[in-house]
C-alpha cells in the first residue's frame, strides 16, 4: 500500500506511476490544446457571422430609411402642390367673399349660436366668417405679415378663418 505517508517500497512501480501520470497529464494538455484551437475557430466564426448579422441589418436599416426619406419627399410634393391649389382656390373665392362682406356691411349684427367666430390673433368675436376674414385682411396681417401682398394676405385669411 502507498500513499503520501507510506511511500512505496517498490521504487520501479512508482517510477511507472510517475510515468503513466506523465503520459496522462501530456494527454489532456494536448487535449486541451486541440479543443483551444476549436474553440478559438468556433469564436472566430461567431464574430463572422455576427459581421455579416450587423451589415445585413445595417443594410436593411440604410434601405428602410431611404424608403421613409423618398415618401417624406412624395408627401412634400403632394402638400405643396396641395397648398397652391388651395391658394388659388382661396384667391377666388376671398373675391367673392369679399364682394359678399362689402355688400352686407351696412347691415345690423346679429348674434347667431354657432355663428361666431373668434380672431387667433386678437381674440375679438366676429360673427360671420367673412367679417373675421376681412378683419385679418385689414387689420391683423398687414402687421404681422407685411411681406404679404392682398392675394397672399386673403389667401392666409381663407386658411386662419375657413
Amino acid at each position: 500500500m502507498s500513499s503520501y505517508k507510506y511511500p512505496a517500497t517498490n521504487p520501479e512501480a512508482h517510477d511507472e506511476a510517475v510515468v503513466d501520470n506523465k503520459a496522462n497529464i501530456d494527454e489532456t494538455m494536448e487535449t486541451m490544446g486541440f479543443m483551444n484551437e476549436y474553440l478559438k475557430e468556433q469564436i472566430q466564426e461567431m464574430r463572422q457571422n455576427a459581421a455579416k448579422a450587423n451589415k445585413a441589418r445595417k443594410a436593411t436599416i440604410l434601405a428602410d430609411a431611404d424608403v421613409a426619406e423618398r415618401i417624406r419627399l412624395a408627401q412634400w410634393e403632394q402638400t405643396c402642390e396641395m397648398a397652391a391649389q388651395a391658394a388659388a382656390m382661396a384667391a377666388e373665392n376671398g373675391r367673392l367673399s369679399e364682394a359678399y362682406s362689402q355688400r352686407n356691411r351696412h347691415k345690423a349684427r346679429k348674434f347667431r349660436k354657432g355663428t361666431t367666430k373668434i380672431c387667433i390673433y386678437c381674440y375679438k368675436r366676429h360673427f360671420e366668417n367673412d367679417e373675421c376674414r376681412r378683419h385679418l385682411v385689414l387689420d391683423e396681417y398687414p402687421v404681422l405679415f407685411p411681406h404679404l401682398d392682398h392675394d397672399g394676405r386673403t389667401a392666409k385669411s381663407h386658411v386662419d378663418a375657413p
